[in-house]
């Protein structure tokens, strides 16, 4: 099982009866850190439509939609919840020219896992460790 955020102190000699000894927080499960919302899914839709205006000339529209959940890994486990992109095409062509307009419009996931998920999980193990602990349970094995 992954442990994010477990952290670990060594105490010099001011630190009584730890001086020279490690302590070790526990961390959290991957479980702990994405409460709720571990579905991963990828949705992607390309309908397109063209039309010959006249033996020469063709005009094309077409339309992109993706939309995604999912947990990656690279240096650390990354969690982007509800990311996607629409993206807009309309295009002329000739036989020798074309005019084509593009857009793009990004809803990558948030980047506050108050409020949205997405997250690197090892950089929110170690937040969390440093935050204090209020009505704090029982203590985890």
């Amino acid at each position: 099982m992954s442990v994010y955020g477990d952290a670990g102190n060594t105490f010099g000699a001011t630190g009584g009866a730890l001086a020279g000894k490690t302590v070790f927080l526990p961390g959290f499960s991957e479980a702990d850190l994405i409460t709720g919302k571990n579905e991963t899914y990828s949705l992607k839709v390309a309908p397109s439509v063209s039309v010959l205006l006249t033996d020469h000339i063709k005009a094309t529209a077409s339309y992109r939609y993706a939309a995604s959940n999912t947990t990656f890994q690279a240096a650390s486990r990354y969690r982007i919840v509800d990311a996607g992109a629409h993206q807009g095409k309309l295009a002329i062509e000739g036989r020798n020219w074309f005019v084509r307009a593009f857009q793009t419009r990004d809803f990558s996931g948030g980047r506050d896992p108050l409020t949205d998920g997405s997250y690197n999980l090892g950089f929110l193990g170690g937040v969390l460790q440093n935050q204090p602990a209020l009505n704090a349970g029982p203590a985890r094995a």
